[in-house]
Parts: structure tokens; sequence; C-alpha cells
């Protein structure tokens, strides 16, 4: 225990653990009630991303018609506007979306509205 406090550690470990029981209050149980359907949740123990993003991360998946699960969107946290302004109160969201891989993936129609 001495050595985690003794170079910050514990404060970050903790720090991340109050930023994971926040996020499933706010966002995941919140969406879990809206798509019950749908599987929400974290994976502690992906290495993708880490030293890229800060705090978290995440991906979004879908299945199609022939069960084959597919990443459509990767996103995170990044310090990039923290540095670039100087303020640390500065946060980014950045995402990206497959939307041309989820059209060919799922046959969708890129001129037929999709149905609520």
């Amino acid at each position: 225990m001495y050595c985690l406090k003794k170079r910050g550690a514990f404060k970050r470990v903790k720090h991340s653990l109050d930023l994971l029981k926040k996020l499933q209050r706010e966002l995941l149980e919140p969406l879990e009630r809206e798509y019950p359907e749908t599987r929400f949740g974290f994976d502690l123990e992906r290495t993708a991303g880490i030293g890229y993003y800060t705090d978290f991360c995440f991906h979004v998946f879908g299945k199609n018609e022939s069960h084959l699960r597919l990443q459509l969107a990767d996103g995170g946290l990044t310090d990039w506007t923290r540095k670039l302004l100087q303020s640390k109160k500065e946060m980014l969201l950045a995402t990206g979306f497959g939307a041309d891989l989820v059209q060919k993936m799922f046959h969708l129609d890129p001129y037929k509205p999709i149905a609520p």
C-alpha cells in the first residue's frame, strides 16, 4: 500500500473506480432502461486505446442477420484540447462511426429512412 500511495497510483485507481460508478449510474443504467434488449457494460481487460484515450474509452458492437458481431464505433476522452488550450477544465470526447460498414453489413438502403 505504501508504494501505491507514494507514487499516486492509489489516487488514480480510486478516481477510475469513481468514474466507472458514475458512468454506470448516469449512462449505462438509463440506456439499459431505454433499450432492455441491448447489452451495456465495461470491459476492464481492454488494452486498445490505452495511452491514446484518457479516463475511459468505448466500443459499440452490433450483430447482423447472420449473427456476425461487428465493431461499429469507437471513442473515448482525449486530452488534446486540454493541452492545446492549456486548461485543466478542457475535455474532448472523440468518436468514430463506420457508417459505410453499417450500411453494407446490415443491408440498409441509404435512401430509405429508418423507422423509429
